[in-house]
C-alpha cells in the first residue's frame, strides 16, 4: 500500500445498524483506512473537529432533502473531500449535489471495491506534491488574480476566493493551462480520474460556480469555447 495513503481518516455518515456502511467499512479497512462510523449530524461535525480527516463518506437513504442540508453545511465548514453515497440517481440530484460542493455521486447497487478505488483516488490526489512554482500572478484587463498552490488560495484584487476541492482542482487545472483550451472529458479525467455518464453537466456546474465567486468578471477570467470547453483567459505577471 502507498504510504501516501496509510492510516487515512475517512468518516462515514449512516445509521450504526446499516449492513451496507458497516459491510463498506470494513472492506475500506482492508485498504488501511481509518474508519468512523457517525450516526447523526451532531456525532459527524465533533468528529470532524477533534480527528485528523481526509475524506467525509455521506450515506443518502431516502432523505435526501435532509442529506443536502448536511452536505451544505459540512461544505460550510471545512474543504475536505466529500464523496455521496445514495439510493437513488436522478439526474437532478446529482447537479444539485456537486452544486452543494460533493466530490463524487454514486448509486446504488454499491460496489465496495468501486467505493474503494474512488475514496484512494481522492485521497491520493488531495495529499500530492505541489508544483515547484508555487505562486503565480495574473491580468486580464479586468483585475489582478494570485493563484497560491503551496495554501490552496486564489486571490483577485486582495480579496479571497473560498474554492471547494473541486473547484480548486479544475480552476488549477485551468491556470496550469492557460490560454489553452481543455474540453469537458479533459478537465473531469485530469480532476477526477474517471468520467460519469453526466460528465458534461458535472463540470459545467463547477465551472458556473468558480464564476460567480470571481464575480462579475467570471466569465472574462474563465471563457466558454463553444463546443468544446473552457480556458482560462489571462497574461502572466513575471516577478
Amino acid at each position: 500500500m502507498d504510504n501516501l495513503l496509510h492510516m487515512s481518516t475517512v468518516l462515514v455518515n449512516s445509521k450504526l445498524d446499516d449492513p451496507v456502511a458497516t459491510s463498506m467499512s470494513s472492506y475500506l479497512s482492508l485498504a488501511d483506512i481509518n474508519i468512523i462510523q457517525c450516526d447523526n449530524q451532531s456525532r459527524l461535525v465533533t468528529a470532524l473537529h477533534q480527528e485528523q480527516v481526509d475524506l467525509i463518506i455521506l450515506c443518502l437513504a431516502d432523505d435526501i432533502v435532509k442529506g443536502f442540508s448536511l452536505l451544505k453545511t459540512l461544505r460550510e465548514k471545512t474543504q475536505i473531500p466529500i464523496i455521496i453515497l445514495a439510493s437513488r440517481g436522478d439526474e437532478s440530484d446529482r447537479i444539485m449535489a456537486f452544486e452543494l460542493g460533493c466530490d463524487d455521486y454514486l448509486t446504488a447497487p454499491f460496489s465496495y471495491k468501486v467505493i474503494s478505488l474512488r475514496v484512494l483516488a481522492c485521497i491520493k490526489r488531495t495529499g500530492m506534491g505541489e508544483p515547484t512554482a508555487s505562486r503565480a500572478t495574473f491580468v486580464n484587463g479586468k483585475g489582478t488574480l494570485t493563484i497560491d498552490r503551496q495554501a490552496h488560495k486564489v486571490i483577485l484584487d486582495d480579496q479571497d476566493i473560498p474554492l471547494t476541492v473541486s473547484e480548486w482542482k479544475i480552476f488549477s487545472l485551468l491556470v496550469d493551462n492557460t490560454n489553452s483550451v481543455l474540453s469537458r472529458i479533459q478537465i473531469m479525467e485530469s480532476c477526477f480520474g474517471y468520467l460519469s455518464e453526466s460528465y458534461d453537466r458535472v463540470v459545467d456546474t463547477h465551472i458556473k460556480n468558480i464564476r460567480s465567486k470571481l464575480g462579475a468578471d467570471g466569465k472574462a477570467w474563465i471563457e466558454t469555447v463553444r463546443g468544446y470547453g473552457y480556458c482560462f483567459s489571462a497574461k502572466p505577471v513575471k516577478d
